[in-house]
C-alpha cells in the first residue's frame, strides 16, 4: 500500500474530506508510473504524482472538487512548455472524492498489496536499526524490528512498523519468513554469530546482512567454518551493509545506504521472478 493510500484511509476514519488522485495513464517521460497515488485534504496532502507544477495544478483541482463537494474528474496533462516542464510525456491523472463506504474497499487494498510485500527483519533495536526502521517505513516492505529489550522497542516511533518482544537466541531467527530479508546488528556479537549460522542454515532467506567491518566478516567467516558451514553458505552473508563507497558510521548514514541496498535487492528478486514466471 503506497504511503497515499495509507493517509486517505486514515483521513476517512477520522471523518476527515479527502480526495484520491492516481494517475491512470503515463505516456513517455512521466515522473511517475500509472497507479502511483497521492492523497489530498484541505490542508494536507501525502505521497507524489510527479511533483512540480503538474502537481500544483492537481492539488489545486482536488480542493476546489473538495470545496464544492464534487465526486469525480480526470484531469489530462501534455508535459510540454505550456505546463512549464520539460519532461515531454503526457499523464491523465483521476480524482476522486472518498466516501466513508469506500474504507473498507481502501483496507482490503492494504492487505493485497502489502501481502506481496518483502519482509524485512531487523534484529536488535539500537540506534542503527532505529534509524535503519526510519529509512524503510516509507518503502515498499513490511518492517519487524526484533529484540528482547522492551525498552528499546519503545523508542521506536514508527507507525507501520512491526516490534517484536522475544529473546534473542539463534531460533529468533524463524521470525524472518521463507524468502525474507534479514539484518543483524544486536548488541552482542555471539549473538550475531548464533542468528547469522542459523539464517544461513536454514538456506531460504533471499537476504542476510551483519552490521560490522571487514574485519569482523573475516572472523565470522572462520568461526562459522569452524561450526561445519560450508564456503558457499558463507559467501551469502552480507558483511558489511550497504552501498559500496559510502563510508559514513553515521546511524543515518549507514541506514540510507543499507536502505539503498535492500532497495536493489528487491529490484534483483522481482526480476528474478519475473523471469521464472516467463519460463
Amino acid at each position: 500500500m503506497t504511503i497515499a493510500e495509507r493517509a486517505a484511509l486514515r483521513w476517512l476514519k477520522a471523518g476527515r474530506p479527502v480526495i484520491l488522485a492516481r494517475v491512470a495513464l503515463a505516456q513517455g517521460s512521466a515522473p511517475r508510473e500509472a497507479g502511483a497515488a497521492m492523497a489530498i485534504a484541505m490542508e494536507a496532502e501525502a505521497g507524489t504524482i510527479g511533483g512540480g507544477n503538474l502537481e500544483r495544478r492537481v492539488l489545486e483541482a482536488a480542493r476546489l472538487m473538495l470545496l464544492e463537494d464534487i465526486g469525480t474528474s480526470r484531469l489530462a496533462f501534455a508535459l510540454g512548455p505550456s505546463l512549464g516542464q520539460c519532461c515531454g510525456g503526457r499523464v491523465e491523472i483521476d480524482l476522486v472524492r472518498l466516501q466513508p463506504e469506500d474504507a473498507a474497499t481502501l483496507e482490503a487494498g492494504v492487505d493485497t498489496a502489502e501481502a506481496a510485500w518483502p519482509r524485512v527483519v531487523v534484529f536488535g533495536a539500537g540506534h542503527v536499526a532505529r534509524a535503519l526502521a526510519l529509512s524503510l517505513e516509507p518503502l515498499p516492505c513490511r518492517v519487524i524490528v526484533v529484540d528482547e529489550r522492551e525498552d528499546e522497542l519503545a523508542r521506536l516511533r514508527e507507525r507501520h512498523v512491526e516490534r517484536r518482544l522475544c529473546p534473542l537466541a539463534a531460533d529468533a531467527i524463524d521470525v524472518v519468513p521463507p524468502g525474507g530479508y534479514a539484518l543483524i546488528m544486536t548488541y552482542s556479537h555471539p549473538l550475531d554469530l548464533d542468528l547469522v549460522e542459523a539464517g544461513l542454515k536454514r538456506g531460504d532467506l533471499a537476504w542476510l546482512g551483519l552490521i560490522g567491518s571487514a574485519t569482523k566478516r573475516a572472523r565470522f567467516s572462520r568461526q562459522l567454518k569452524a561450526r561445519g558451514l560450508a564456503l558457499r553458505q558463507i559467501e551469502r552473508l552480507v558483511c558489511p551493509i550497504g552501498i559500496n563507497g559510502i563510508n559514513g558510521k553515521e546511524p543515518a548514514v549507514i541506514a540510507a545506504s543499507t536502505a539503498a541496498q535492500l532497495l536493489l535487492a528487491f529490484e534483483a528478486k522481482a526480476a528474478q521472478l519475473r523471469l521464472q514466471a516467463m519460463a
